[in-house]
């Protein structure tokens, strides 16, 4: 694939959801604007035999089609994806992430050969808040494109550098006995970095100068002081490229009454502190109905 022409492998991972597989694989092809080459890899981890037919015949459209029955887990299926891997940019998502609108992906791709820094570029399910915790996201242009320093790995629709996160993937993966794509490949992370991720170093500068993780758009601006106000017409604001690219449709694989809960932050009364406390505490935190009600519309005043 060295023929001088723009390529980028998409991954994806699968477990047992057809409809899912099939609603997104159509938003992706719909909303990606790229003038080069996609290769579509899909690797299917059967969670229910009955599906296996249904998924066959979506992965059928797929440059590469992989089905392990029994399951093998999401980390497993991850390292097998990356396996497949002949680029050096790739895209990942998983099935149950639907794409909203449209994506440049000739301008990240430029982007991200220019700027070796960086390392990662999420499509977020949300509009970008100011503050995660106690994490204070910093707003950059790089070549008049507008990133929002995330804090960690994330594993929602996202461009990765290939050299950058592939070799830290197997050493994770044995820690974890097979593991899934969660926040315990952030801890995991720190390893690479030593005393130079010490918790009081943690914050936006720390990760522009060292993981290079960021999110695609603006920082969220604040729906009451422009609409509520009537300085903006809500239609307007609706337009701003507040980083908010993709839905959730998915929770588990027999829960179909649920694929439209969205997973959002955890209750309000979890603070933490730092790095440490977060990666050991995040995930363990229960999903419940409860706790998927949230307010995107929070300003940087009240975050802080």
């Amino acid at each position: 694939m060295g023929n001088g022409i723009k390529q980028i492998d998409i991954i994806r991972t699968s477990s047992s959801r057809p409809e899912l597989l099939e609603l997104t694989t159509e938003s992706w092809k719909k909303y990606l604007k790229f003038d080069g080459e996609l290769r579509w890899i899909l690797h299917e981890d059967v969670l229910n035999s009955d599906k296996i037919e249904a998924i066959k015949k979506i992965g059928s459209n797929y440059d590469i089609f992989q089905i392990n029955n029994p399951a093998i887990g999401q980390g497993e299926s991850l390292f097998w994806l990356l396996e497949q891997v002949k680029t050096k940019l790739i895209l990942y998502i998983e099935d149950d992430w639907k794409l909203l609108k449209e994506i440049n992906l000739d301008e990240l791709y430029d982007l991200m050969y220019t700027n070796t820094d960086i390392n990662q570029i999420t499509f977020n399910k949300r509009a970008i808040m100011a503050k995660k915790q106690w994490f204070i996201k910093k707003e950059i242009k790089k070549d008049n494109i507008s990133l929002v320093t995330d804090m960690y790995w994330t594993f929602i629709p996202s461009l990765w550098r290939i050299d950058w996160i592939k070799p830290k993937i197997p050493e994770y993966l044995k820690e974890t006995s097979g593991g899934t794509c969660s926040y315990g490949l952030n801890d995991h992370l720190r390893k690479f970095f030593g005393d130079k991720m010490a918790d009081e170093d943690f914050n936006a500068d720390w990760v522009i100068a060292n993981t290079g993780t960021y999110f695609l758009g603006n920082l969220m601006k604040n729906y009451k002081e422009l609409v509520v106000s009537g300085k903006m017409d809500s239609k307007d604001y609706d337009k701003l490229d507040n980083g908010f690219y993709v839905q959730h449709l998915g929770y588990t694989p027999y829960e179909p009454e649920n694929w439209h809960w969205p997973l959002v932050e955890p209750p309000k009364v979890r603070k933490y502190k730092n790095i440490t406390e977060y990666t050991n505490n995040r995930k363990g935190i229960p999903r419940t109905k409860d706790n998927r009600k949230w307010n995107p519309w929070i300003s940087k005043e009240e975050l802080s």
